[in-house]
């Protein structure tokens, strides 16, 4: 069964796509210690990962492809 971790999606999104966490905090308007609480963050609501995806310019798919560890 393959479980999904949240904060691995946007660990491997931003090495992806070289975005630094100040910059996604800049954009977000949040100061860089929420982007690194996101980052460790192994679970999020539906909608925070679709506003990741968009952010992204990812679909959703292929965003929580990014995040997929492996049980057992």
């Amino acid at each position: 069964m393959t479980r999904v971790n949240a904060g691995l999606c946007v660990k491997n999104a931003q090495k992806e796509l070289n975005i630094p966490n100040e910059r996604m905090a800049r954009d977000f308007s949040v100061h860089h210690q929420q982007v690194s609480r996101w980052r460790v963050n192994s679970d999020m609501h539906l909608s925070k990962l679709q506003m990741f995806a968009k952010y992204f310019e990812m679909d959703l798919y292929e965003f929580l492809k990014l995040g997929e560890e492996s049980n057992g």
